[in-house]
């Protein structure tokens, strides 16, 4: 008797490391396929960041040849020269300005994609760990059904075994030392 009932508790044992081990294994692909579309979607942000920053300098540099074209021509309209003296300057540093604006929007949208492209890459990251994470904790799983289906195998047959062959327990059986053991093995 007390050997059928170790038999069965290792089979229930098992079963359930078994299937611990499948749902640990599933949630770990499922939290890799978050982070790999997490990254995808961060990628996606770094392109975004780089053409709306190409977009911005285009719509600066055109507002500066607007601004250029304004004041030569209110400075033809003066009867001054457009192409010397002060209109000059002026169109000069229009352009310089806007060259600079330019030079800054484009570092500023390098620097969001960069940091979109780290995110991204601690997303595969984390997509690495959450698949290597699950592959240790299902393996770890099986392993510890494994021995707590071995313990409840040893329990039956020490008990089949120092009964007499009935299972009821006997000299040298000690319940407190056997449930400790079946602790550790799970803790």
């Amino acid at each position: 008797m007390g050997e059928t009932a170790a038999i069965v508790g290792a089979l229930a044992t098992t079963t359930g490391a078994v299937s611990r081990a499948s749902a640990e294994r599933a949630m770990g692909r499922y939290e890799a396929s978050v982070a790999k579309a997490n990254e995808a979607l961060a990628l996606e942000q770094a392109k975004d960041a780089v053409a709306l920053g190409e977009e911005e300098i285009a719509r600066r540099k055109l507002e500066a040849r607007r601004l250029i074209g304004a004041q030569r021509a209110a400075a033809a309209a003066s009867g001054v020269d457009p192409s010397s003296g002060s209109p000059l300057e002026l169109a000069l540093d229009a352009a310089s300005q806007a060259e600079l604006d330019a030079m800054t929007i484009r570092n500023n949208a390098y620097r969001a994609a960069y940091g979109y492209r780290v995110q991204a890459i601690n997303y595969r990251t984390r997509a690495r760990m959450a698949r290597i994470g699950a592959r240790q904790e299902s393996a770890q799983t099986i392993l510890s059904g494994g021995l707590q289906a071995a313990n409840w195998l040893s329990r039956g047959t020490y008990r089949w075994q120092a009964s007499g062959g009935s299972g009821g327990g006997g000299p040298g059986y000690d319940p407190e030392m056997m449930a400790d053991m079946a602790f550790r093995v799970r803790y």
